[in-house]
């Protein structure tokens, strides 16, 4: 974090005192992958001077396709240039294209898939077809491949042809119906003279996957059997992409990731559309309900089993549901700000973190609502006909909601910015800290509206 908070003060402070050569040097030096967490802190200005005149069209490929974050690509790719589009892209694999058109909107992603080369579009239209969650999805259909009857020198013409379109390690060897019938290394084909028959010197047993392999099924197969690229067929059995290195470890940390959150007692979470209000209340929605009937039930339990008398009675009865609350609040917005941060779709540093963690009290407030009203309702039919308990309970409750979520969320963004890895943030003492701080919350600020008459006796309005 240090690092990239230097690194983006050195640019912005060349760019400001015009020192292009500097600057020029400088991002050259610097890797693709720190610029693109770099790129979401820079201005707009900024960002459209760095592609237009200190990158090439090469290096702006390799900084685009390591963007993470829907918003940053949307912003770098409207203020580029349209002619400088198509140029650029042609260094960017049909895979990474169709992961940046699928983070932006459908009109403005079939906008730029106009400016796209004829025959690159048609490979990026391919996977865009394939779920991402799937193999068919993040295959790279740019691939060596060479007919079962040709020879070594057809293979080096090949590799030639395409060289700048593909980094593949294997060169594939398929008969005249398309399908997989063995393999050779590119490491290894160099050695065999040129009229070597590829047939005498591949492998004839290669792994490969179907079109609609699951992540772990991915995974699995490359741990098993050692291979850093596999090829992807389809139902016919014939050759449709490979799987990269690269898309191999994505996979796998997508895997690591679901078993770090589900391994720490957070809820499941597939990853939405877009990181906003709405889909965190969606992703939270079912399990929430949930455990809040839960907390209404104990609420009737502890009515009819103890004797408690006065009004903390009423107070008291709705403890279960906060801790519950807290707890499925709380457990939820930690794992969608780790998922983001363990990607690197956003950074714990800049802005990028804190739109999320406003996503997470948004989404605390919206349920903070439901509960409160619900609560409400319940009091006033169930426990007791004074407005003035009914109405402290729920803003109590309101407010423990909201401080769940943010807590939840900006606590896991401190952790991460203090240096601690996402895989190490200490999530069960954030969240056991959260639930009791909103239940001291919930308490206090009950008893204080109590207390200091803040809500009166009589309520004018509703007349009981």
């Amino acid at each position: 974090m240090v690092k990239h908070s230097l690194l983006k003060n050195t640019i912005i402070k060349l760019f400001k005192q015009g020192h292009s050569r500097n600057l020029k040097t400088l991002l050259e030096k610097i890797h693709p992958v720190d610029l693109a967490l770099i790129l979401p802190s820079l201005d707009a200005e900024n960002k459209k001077a760095l592609f237009e005149h200190y990158v090439t069209d090469k290096q702006a490929a390799r900084i685009i396709s390591k963007l993470r974050d829907k918003k940053t690509v949307s912003a770098v790719l409207s203020g580029i240039k349209r002619r400088s589009i198509s140029e650029i892209f042609k260094h960017i694999n049909p895979d990474d294209t169709a992961y940046l058109l699928s983070m932006l909107p459908i009109e403005e992603s079939e906008s730029l898939l106009k400016l796209i080369k004829k025959t690159d579009a048609e490979e990026v239209n391919k996977v865009l077809k394939f779920n991402q969650d799937i193999s068919g999805g993040i295959m790279n259909t740019s691939y060596l491949f060479v007919p079962v009857n040709s020879t070594v020198e057809n293979c080096i013409k090949e590799i030639h042809k395409t060289k700048d379109k593909n980094d593949s390690l294997y060169i594939y060897i398929v008969d005249v119906e398309g399908a997989v019938k063995g393999k050779i290394p590119l490491k290894d084909l160099f050695r065999w003279p040129l009229e070597t028959k590829v047939s005498d010197i591949m492998d004839n047993d290669p792994v490969y996957l179907p079109w609609n392999a699951s992540p772990s099924k991915i995974t699995n197969t490359a741990y098993r059997y050692g291979v850093p690229e596999i090829p992807v067929i389809d139902g016919n059995k014939r050759l449709i992409g490979v799987i990269s290195i690269g898309n191999i470890f994505k996979t796998a940390k997508k895997e690591t990731a679901y078993k770090l959150l589900k391994n720490n007692g957070l809820i499941d979470i597939k990853e939405p559309t877009k990181i906003n209000t709405f889909n965190s209340i969606k992703i939270k929605f079912p399990i929430l309900i949930y455990m809040a009937a839960l907390g209404f039930l104990s609420s009737v339990a502890i009515n009819y089993y103890l004797d408690i008398k006065g009004p903390h009675s009423v107070i008291i009865s709705f403890i279960p549901l906060v801790l519950v609350t807290a707890y499925i609040l709380s457990t939820g917005s930690a794992a969608i700000l780790l998922r983001e941060l363990f990607f690197e779709r956003i950074n714990a540093a800049d802005t990028s973190s804190f739109m999320v963690v406003l996503a997470e009290v948004m989404s605390g407030t919206f349920y903070g609502i439901v509960l409160a009203s619900a609560s409400i309702l319940y009091t006033l039919s169930l426990l007791t006909k004074n407005i003035k308990m009914a109405i402290l309970c729920a803003i109590g409750i309101l407010l423990s909601s909201i401080i769940a979520s943010f807590l939840g969320a900006h606590l896991n963004v401190l952790t991460v910015r203090a240096g601690i890895k996402p895989t190490r943030v200490p999530l069960p003492l954030i969240i056991g800290f959260t639930v009791v701080a909103c239940l001291v919350a919930y308490l206090w600020i009950t008893n204080y509206l109590y207390y200091t008459n803040v809500v009166p006796d009589s309520w004018k309005i509703l007349k009981f």
